[in-house]
């Protein structure tokens, strides 16, 4: 068993970025224990409208 634990992120709800530009995605984090500097937050972006989005298959 490897040890866990967990962090909650916060960033705004809604974030319009114009096609084909880059877009900041600011963010704050809170934590009960010491955050490794190993520690890492992967994002992934599911376009508005995608079946991802919604849920549909």
């Amino acid at each position: 068993m490897h040890p866990v634990a967990s962090i909650e992120v916060y960033t705004q709800g809604e974030m319009f970025v114009e096609n084909g530009t880059t877009g900041l995605l600011k963010c704050t984090f809170k934590s009960n224990e010491v955050i490794s500097s190993q520690a890492s937050v992967s994002w992934s972006f599911v376009p508005e409208g995608s079946s991802e989005s919604t849920g549909d298959t």
